[in-house]
């Protein structure tokens, strides 16, 4: 794939977010779990606001114990 496609691809709209329902590039979706199968798109500005006051975290991300 070569460098046009790739950036059609990342201003394509990916997903739309659960909580505002603004559209969102690949870029800008940031996707939560409750740890079991739900799986939630969000903005990263909705997921900063609302995202851990519902016990809600970032799918595959390292966190350190």
């Amino acid at each position: 794939m070569g460098w046009k496609e790739t950036m059609q691809e990342m201003n394509e709209v990916h997903s739309v977010c659960w909580m505002c329902k603004k559209e969102l590039r690949e870029y800008e979706v940031c996707t939560v779990t409750d740890g079991a199968t739900l799986e939630i798109d969000f903005c990263f500005e909705c997921y900063g606001k609302h995202g851990g006051d519902v016990g809600l975290s970032e799918k595959d991300t390292f966190q350190m114990f």
